[in-house]
């Protein structure tokens, strides 16, 4: 009996692990439709590439702020054909294994965009942080007027790195969707 136990047991197992690899591929399915389509939005011109701005663009929508010389490292890096710009392939291929972009699975996509639309609303100057004025609107438009201390007690306490800013991981962290 034990041993039949056992046997069941590790045919659920390996039925589970079949179920949980076949869902993975799926999901690496549905995430290239996703960040294809994405990429498309921000490839202007239709050349089947993005170039500095428009990468850096692209990787705020997907909730990772990169100031312009991060992205032009990033392209230096990720170009692997060195033509200045960084194609569907090079890009798709960085964002499935950098561990920034793993949030982004399927089912929590539709809550990133929510989350990037509403961050990007309140980041006013688009610096990739929210300051004590942008919090200030972010507060008012929650229907919660709130004196000069409140607004500096308010944003510390969701500063987690002490910067006196809110980042997007911040501002994540805060929303508690992911």
């Amino acid at each position: 009996r034990a041993f039949k136990y056992s046997a069941q047991k590790h045919t659920h197992r390996n039925r589970r692990r079949h179920l949980f690899r076949n869902k993975m591929n799926l999901a690496d399915a549905d995430n290239e439709k996703i960040v294809k389509s994405i990429f498309m939005k921000y490839d202007a011109d239709s050349s089947g590439d993005v170039d500095v701005t428009e990468l850096q663009a692209l990787c705020y929508d997907l909730g990772y702020y990169m100031k312009k010389s991060e992205v032009e490292i990033a392209i230096k890096f990720l170009d692997k054909n060195n033509d200045g710009a960084v194609d569907f392939g090079e890009f798709f291929a960085w964002w499935k294994n950098n561990d920034k972009f793993r949030h982004l699975e399927p089912e929590k996509m539709l809550r990133m965009t929510h989350a990037v639309a509403m961050f990007r609303k309140y980041d006013v100057d688009g610096d990739g942080t929210i300051d004590v004025s942008e919090y200030a609107k972010l507060c008012e438009d929650m229907g919660h007027k709130q004196n000069a201390r409140q607004l500096e007690e308010g944003l510390a306490k969701l500063d987690a790195n002490k910067d006196g800013v809110i980042n997007f991981d911040e501002f994540c962290d805060w929303l508690g969707w992911f």
